[in-house]
């Protein structure tokens, strides 16, 4: 029952405010009118298309209403794209049990077979803890011609999207085998959110996340090696485990499969990705990943198939049994990385809990970003850390800032947020005015100290 409420809580908080108010009455219009000097109903003579944006300011009953205006309204509200808010249907909320039916068979006709709805003026679209059939959600997504934005939370088995006009994808929270953008030209974002190929946390399979045709694709995260599976143009990228001395990076096209072989966990200098397993539009990428566990391995080859990022938010996922092997040395054997040497200029990682394969990680980056101008590290909430916020910032001041490759600003904050992070919010990503979702804290340049020693900016 607690879950039930905690996914309630996060569905409610998700849900946009309505376009339209309660306090939108068509008696106002009719008031305008009758103060008319001479009577004459000039509202009725402008365009249809300025009619149905003034109808579709209404709460809906209203909207419906216009039609015994006059002949000329008859049918306009028919036309106009309303607004259908469930508590804009009664005088009270929430329902009784005996009218939930009917509210739901309102704002949603057919909820039940999603394949035959159709939406032509509809621009965001949330299905949330719907339970919907294969296929389902790719269908409505066609009839919806106009659609920018989809959020989902929830589990579908595969979700294959084509759309000429989507931009922002969120999925979050749930529970997805497949996700693949076919052909998807307008999309600049793809977020992922708690996204696992099973509900059973002992369950190896992992997402399998297919980016087709999507040549505008900009912002993409939260990339989990331990959950997903990433698939470029037809070519997966893997990590194979053969112990006790090897193991192996696979990268296997559609057609057939090239095993390299890579000595103590360290990627072969010089290895890189076909052109077919690149994509240069991407500049805000997403990690999230336990840096002392053998996902690590896959953040190298992450950041070789998006050689053009310039932030890279990193966050770190609790490790509660390191390799131990995710040294300063494994990450000096990865070799050069494009994105890192010359690209990244803003780099974050959130929940930091100050381990030493954390650390080692950072010190990597810092080493070899040479234009670096800012990064963050975002301390996990010491209520689950132990650490306080003196030994946190003792712990990074540590660092050997004297072999980075540049001066950049570096602030260390705190967190009171719960363990794992604070839950996604669509918002924030439809927020098409923020370039960075993903970033905990817009850092104005001016306001950090930019390192030539071991100083370092505190926020809490």
């Amino acid at each position: 029952m607690r879950d039930t409420f905690e996914i309630l809580g996060y569905i409610c908080r998700n849900v946009p405010n309505p376009p339209v108010s309660r306090d939108a009455r068509l008696a106002a219009r009719r008031a305008a009118a009758a103060s008319a000097p001479d009577g004459v109903d000039r509202i009725s003579d402008l365009p249809d298309a300025l009619l149905r944006d003034i109808v579709s300011r209404l709460p809906f009953k209203e909207a419906a209403r216009t039609s015994v205006l006059a002949s000329r309204w008859r049918r306009v509200w028919l036309a106009a794209p309303l607004a259908v808010v469930d508590t804009h249907l009664l005088d009270h909320w929430p329902p009784t049990p005996a009218e939930e039916a009917a509210v739901a068979a309102a704002v949603l006709p057919h909820a039940t077979r999603l394949k035959g709805v159709s939406f032509p003026s509809l621009r965001e679209l949330g299905i949330c803890s719907v339970l919907v059939e294969d296929g389902d959600i790719d269908s409505l997504v066609v009839r919806c011609p106009v659609l920018e934005i989809l959020n989902i939370q929830g589990s579908t088995k595969r979700l294959h999207l084509v759309s000429q006009t989507l931009r922002c994808v969120q999925i979050s929270s749930s529970v997805v085998e497949n996700i693949a953008l076919v052909k998807t030209p307008c999309l600049e974002r793809l977020i992922l959110w708690q996204v696992k190929g099973s509900p059973f946390p002992a369950s190896d399979m992992r997402t399998r996340i297919k980016i087709g045709i999507a040549p505008k694709l900009r912002v993409l995260g939260y990339l989990d090696p331990a959950h997903h599976l990433l698939e470029i143009g037809g070519t997966r990228i893997t990590v194979l485990l053969l112990p006790p001395i090897f193991h192996f990076v696979r990268m296997a096209t559609v057609d057939f499969n090239v095993i390299i072989p890579v000595e103590c966990g360290a990627l072969q200098a010089g290895m890189e990705p076909t052109g077919s397993a690149i994509l240069t539009t991407v500049k805000v990428l997403s990690l999230e990943v336990c840096l002392g566990a053998n996902g690590a391995m896959m953040v190298p080859a992450f950041l070789k198939c998006f050689p053009n990022v310039e932030a890279l938010q990193i966050k770190s996922a609790k490790c509660d049994e390191p390799a131990g092997k995710f040294n300063i040395e494994y990450w000096q054997k990865v070799g050069p990385i494009i994105s890192v040497l010359m690209r990244i200029k803003v780099m974050t990682i959130s929940e930091f809990r100050g381990e030493q394969h954390e650390l080692a990680f950072l010190q990597f980056v810092y080493q070899n970003a040479q234009v670096l101008e800012s990064a963050v590290v975002t301390a996990a909430n010491r209520r689950f850390t132990g650490i306080s916020d003196e030994q946190m910032t003792s712990i990074l001041q540590k660092l050997d800032s004297s072999r980075w490759a540049s001066d950049f600003g570096l602030a260390i904050m705190g967190s009171n947020g719960p363990e794992g992070g604070i839950p996604w919010m669509f918002q924030r990503g439809a927020n098409f005015s923020n370039d960075d979702p993903f970033a905990p804290v817009k850092m104005r340049s001016e306001l950090l100290f930019f390192m030539t020693s071991s100083c370092m900016c505190r926020f809490y």
